[in-house]
């Protein structure tokens, strides 16, 4: 980032195993302001679609004085149920990637997640 400048950042996060009350990320800061809690609660847990979290939060000029933006994100409770693309910033259910593993032997390479979140 550009040391000295404020920023609006906006935070999504894949609902992944989020259906319970318990499941969702606890807390998330940026430049050391705490945003609070993003608690989904999809239909199920399964539910590997963006959501978001927050919209146009301000990150004051202190918070990048050096260069750099620390971004923090705390999950509770949730399990690696979708897999997910970074290049492409999308994520699909883990179970139906295996069944169609092992139904058409069609290989997926992203990895799985119990969390994922954008910043931009």
């Amino acid at each position: 980032v550009r040391p000295h400048t404020s920023y609006l950042v906006a935070v999504s996060a894949a609902q992944i195993d989020m259906s319970s009350e318990g499941e969702k990320l606890a807390s998330v800061t940026v430049g050391g302001r705490n945003l609070g809690e993003c608690n989904p609660m999809p239909d199920d847990d399964y539910n590997c679609s963006l959501t978001d979290c927050f919209e146009q939060e301000r990150v004051p000029a202190e918070a990048t004085a050096n260069g750099t933006l620390l971004l923090e994100v705390h999950s509770v409770r949730t399990h690696s149920d979708c897999r997910c693309n970074q290049l492409h910033v999308s994520c699909y259910s883990a179970a139906v990637a295996a069944f169609t593993e092992a139904t058409e032997e069609e290989k997926t390479t992203d990895p799985s997640y119990g969390m994922f979140v954008r910043f931009v």
